[in-house]
């Protein structure tokens, strides 16, 4: 997924679009993965792979519309399987400035042991386990979380993780952020939306990293409801603790977040919900009430409290509609209520569908955001700009997977 802030302009590469979709309608669903040696064997197997993917986006509310069709970004992943060892690694190209992989990062690398067939642990880059899981529901665009720093965050450390299909635990300690790979920003050039020194153009922007977290999640599912196998429903809670180290004031706060959260499925339809609240002392005597956060090559300024809600519903068609696969319509909405006085709420509401055609995955998205700093207000996520209005942005990406 790559995002654009609103004070960042892309230039549409419309040939390249075109060339993307002619390249997609040429392939056939033979194509999968490279394969290397055996699941099985000692050795183990390597499993070459990856996306291309292309993008339409339009704007409601520029004039005129800088609305425009592009290409995305391209994804390699390396996948090692064995009876004892498994290791991932992901790595993606944008096109941000006019060139592909004119920024470009890294999202995971690691390394990990099977410990039986219930567990293992991992180490190197990995996704942080907190909250509903790695994404908090269905759409491509992520919600409030993922620009507040708490859904969809790849760091490094280790992990251990248990799921028998019923109980979940996972418990993580990171001693550092991602890191910092390929674009034009100070310290933004990352996948992962975390604690970074603001660009220049950042006002009031503060320079802090996250070190030496402590991530622990656990999660019940209850299966089986009134004798119906198609009904269950999961209830969790995970809690996140680190340090931030302020690099201006040669001083340490820390960062606490804690959420509740459900993942319920009735038949074909599934309900995501998830509360929670971050209270982050930056260490800023300056700018206690805010930190800039960063990632996808931009950073923006937010709340250092507040309370974060996440919500979704969506239904999952179980047959084929006409030659369409996978299709499924969701609806949701994620905001951050700030705690500071004067600081204002910030909202997103995203009403979506999901399908697939052979190799071709289409996600088609209406954005609604208010104090939403990837949707018309680059200073939302802290105390939101002088415009309240609801700004709305239409995104449909085409993936092909290989």
């Amino acid at each position: 997924m790559s995002f654009t802030l609103v004070n960042k302009i892309k230039k549409p590469n419309l040939k390249l679009g075109l060339l993307l979709i002619s390249l997609f309608s040429s392939y056939s669903s033979t194509h999968a993965a490279i394969r290397f040696g055996d699941t099985k064997a000692q050795s183990g197997e390597l499993a070459i792979s990856g996306a291309i993917r292309a993008k339409y986006v339009y704007n409601f509310d520029t004039t005129p519309s800088d609305s425009k069709f592009s290409f995305s970004d391209a994804i390699i992943w390396l996948d090692y399987n064995s009876p004892q060892w498994i290791g991932h690694l992901d790595y993606r190209f944008y096109e941000y400035y006019g060139h592909l992989g004119d920024a470009s990062w890294l999202t995971d690398a690691w390394f990990g042991y099977k410990i039986d067939q219930n567990s293992k642990i991992i180490a190197g880059l990995n996704p942080v386990p907190f909250g509903l899981g790695r994404f908090w529901g269905n759409t491509f665009y992520l919600g409030i979380a993922n620009a507040a720093g708490l859904e969809d965050v790849h760091d490094l450390g280790i992990k251990y993780d248990f799921n028998n299909g019923t109980n979940e635990f996972q418990l993580a300690y990171y001693p550092t952020d991602g890191g910092n790979f390929y674009g034009h920003s100070k310290d933004s050039k990352r996948f992962s939306v975390n604690l970074v020194n603001a660009d220049d153009y950042v006002k009031d922007g503060t320079n802090t990293r996250e070190k030496n977290a402590i991530v622990v999640r656990g999660a019940h599912t209850f299966k089986n409801i009134n004798n119906d196998e198609k009904i269950s429903s999961q209830l969790g809670a995970s809690a996140w603790y680190s340090q931030v180290e302020n690099k201006r004031s040669e001083q340490t706060g820390s960062r606490q977040v804690y959420a509740i959260f459900a993942n319920n499925t009735y038949h074909q339809w599934n309900v995501q919900a998830l509360a929670g609240y971050q209270n982050i002392d930056n260490a800023d005597h300056q700018f206690p009430n805010q930190i800039t956060l960063g990632g996808f090559d931009g950073s923006f300024n937010s709340a250092t409290k507040g309370q974060i809600y996440s919500a979704e519903v969506s239904y999952s068609f179980p047959n084929k509609v006409g030659p369409f696969t996978g299709v499924r319509p969701y609806l949701n909405y994620s905001t951050y209520i700030k705690d500071e006085d004067g600081f204002k709420n910030s909202t997103r509401f995203i009403p979506g569908l999901a399908f697939s055609y052979e190799k071709l995955t289409v996600q088609a998205e209406l954005l609604i955001g208010k104090h939403d700093p990837y949707v018309g207000d680059s200073e939302g996520l802290a105390a939101g700009g002088t415009n309240g209005d609801w700004f709305k942005r239409a995104y449909v990406s085409l993936a092909y997977y290989f």
